[in-house]
């Protein structure tokens, strides 16, 4: 095949070089691929036996004699160019690449001229449906932690789905009467800070993204920035034990264009007998940050003006799926253990419930890690500072597993120097599970390997638990106890 000069390619040299090292592994876990883990430092493919990818991001498929990184796992296995391969990896798309069998045109006459972005000549065309949705659900699921119900519900109406030659989630917006009007498409894959989005060509943004609320109930609005917004703050609703479909959201695909929650207020506000609108309430949900709020201040006096009482919601973080993400890791950290084995779960329906408590064990390792780092100062722990930041998120039930399962792993490779007394109190804490369960469960997390600090986490639990069933004076005792640095050199 001939090679295009350089100055013809689609994509830069850093561009290249940033493509060409790439994980295979981190590109696979982004599209969703069924990967199972079998140690600390490779994973495999469900599919095929020897395919196997590795944590410093080469990828090797044995059997057909096969290896390369995160570039050569997508020419190689996913059949598409190296001018695709990494195109993707940089979050872009060839502009050619789709060929939709569909071509739906915007009839909507009164509309027609004043839509800047319409093709006339090519009309509104939706990009190429994928065979299933499997790595748009696993981004949107697993990655941004949209709820499941929520985008199975959003997928069954067609407003979400996966396009096929780039794997984009596809944010399809309809007319009243189901044709589609408009899209937005992001990327699933990210490298660095480089995310793929983009809105259809031909869109009519005359139309938004909308999650409709229960029509006989719900007179309020809410109006954000983009699709995953609104979906991120339903999903919140819903997890707090709220009904999500008590109000309408629509997204707007920005800040500089309400024309949607014009379009939307005329549908829901029509074929009224009285001269009371249905649509009472408008919340403006947009991005914290100075554009979001200038614009939020602007519209919210803009349709006041025009008889809605508007109100300012407003995302303790950046935005309402960055809450998303810090309420759902809140949850997981508070979960009690789970004690059942994979067997188990999977028979009982469980396998999140399962799949949740190896995620919080590794979050607990992490954070004992860094809380022992951040309170060891000349060689002493203060090891009261290090316990109780870790059990401001962890309940204490899954700190003592953590660290019973540390201090085990660090006996069973031979370490020495671990108190008899420790031992006992692993066995104990640990009693009820097999240690290739346990493995299974915590996924070779490591805190340390110094037995001395091992011994000092092992006996300042031990103390907590004899302190929760001690006497007051013995209380006092163990209060006084804890002014106390630990010396790992003594």
């Amino acid at each position: 095949m001939r090679k295009l000069p350089p100055e013809q390619l689609p994509f830069t040299q850093d561009e290249y070089r940033k493509a060409r090292d790439a994980s295979a592994l981190e590109y696979a876990q982004s599209q969703g691929y069924n990967l199972i883990k079998m140690s600390s430092k490779y994973f495999r493919l469900k599919e095929h036996d020897s395919m196997i990818f590795t944590n410093d991001g080469w990828w090797f498929w044995n059997s057909q004699e096969l290896k390369g990184k995160a570039t050569e796992f997508i020419t190689q296995y996913e059949k598409k160019s190296f001018v695709e391969a990494v195109l993707i990896l940089n979050g872009k798309s060839l502009s050619n690449s789709y060929t939709p069998p569909i071509i739906t045109k915007n009839t909507n006459k009164e509309n027609e001229n004043t839509n800047p972005v319409q093709n006339d000549e090519q009309g509104f065309v939706l990009p190429e449906k994928a065979d299933n949705n499997d790595r748009v659900k696993a981004y949107l699921i697993k990655t941004r932690k949209l709820d499941a119900e929520i985008i199975n519900r959003l997928m069954r109406e067609e407003k979400i789905y996966e396009e096929k030659h780039n794997h984009n989630a596809v944010f399809v917006n309809f007319n009243e009467s189901h044709i589609p009007q408009s899209a937005y498409m992001r990327g699933t894959y990210s490298y660095g800070k480089t995310q793929f989005k983009g809105e259809v060509k031909g869109s009519n943004n005359d139309y938004p993204f909308f999650i409709s609320g229960k029509n006989t109930i719900a007179n309020t609005i809410n109006v954000y920035e983009a699709s995953i917004d609104a979906i991120s703050h339903a999903s919140i609703e819903k997890a707090m034990g709220n009904d999500y479909r008590n109000i309408h959201r629509i997204a707007l695909g920005g800040i500089q264009k309400d024309r949607g929650l014009k379009t939307i207020l005329d549908f829901l506000n029509k074929d009224r007998n009285s001269n009371e609108k249905k649509i009472q309430y408008i919340n403006f949900c947009f991005d914290n940050d100075t554009p979001g709020q200038q614009a939020t201040k602007k519209l919210a006096q803009k349709y006041k003006d025009l008889g809605y009482k508007c109100t300012v919601i407003k995302p303790k973080n950046k935005d309402f799926n960055d809450d998303l993400i810090a309420y759902k890791d809140i949850i997981l950290k508070r979960e009690p253990v789970y004690k059942n084995d994979f067997a188990y779960a999977q028979s009982h329906n469980e396998i999140d419930r399962y799949r949740n408590d190896i995620q919080a064990n590794r979050l607990c390792a992490e954070t004992l890690k860094k809380e022992i780092a951040d309170n060891l100062v000349d060689n002493k722990l203060n090891i009261i500072s290090a316990i109780n930041h870790v059990t401001y998120e962890f309940l204490p039930e899954r700190i003592k597993c953590v660290v019973a399962y540390n201090v085990l792993q660090y006996y069973l490779n031979g370490g020495e120097n671990i108190d008899k007394e420790n031992i006992e109190w692993v066995k104990n804490t640990l009693r009820k599970s097999n240690i290739q369960e346990i493995d299974k469960k915590m996924g070779n997390i490591s805190i340390c390997s110094h037995a001395g600090l091992l011994n000092i986490l092992a006996n300042r639990l031990k103390e907590n638990e004899t302190s929760q069933h001690s006497k007051p004076e013995q209380q006092n005792n163990n209060n006084h106890r804890q002014e106390d640095e630990y010396d790992l050199e003594r």
